[in-house]
């Protein structure tokens, strides 16, 4: 699954067959790799750990978030 407010769902799909999916679909995930560091990932960073099941996996590729602010039940 792959989210990216910027992406235009339609163009990576004709022109890398990759589906975009919506904020609202990603659900009970087991990892999450936030790779960018995009401006919008401000607005919905409270949202970001609710996304993941309990004892789940965060990478944080870009070091957007500080360490000691991930959730404890987390592998960071």
């Amino acid at each position: 699954m792959l989210y990216n407010p910027l992406i235009n769902a339609v163009d990576a799909k004709s022109e890398y067959n990759i589906d975009i999916i919506g904020w609202s679909d990603l659900k009970d995930l087991d990892t999450l790799i936030l790779a960018v560091n995009h401006e919008e990932h401000n607005q919905i960073e409270d949202q970001i750990f609710r996304k993941l099941k309990e004892n789940s996996i965060f990478i944080d590729v870009k070091s957007h978030f500080n360490p000691t602010d991930i959730c404890s039940n987390l592998t960071y």
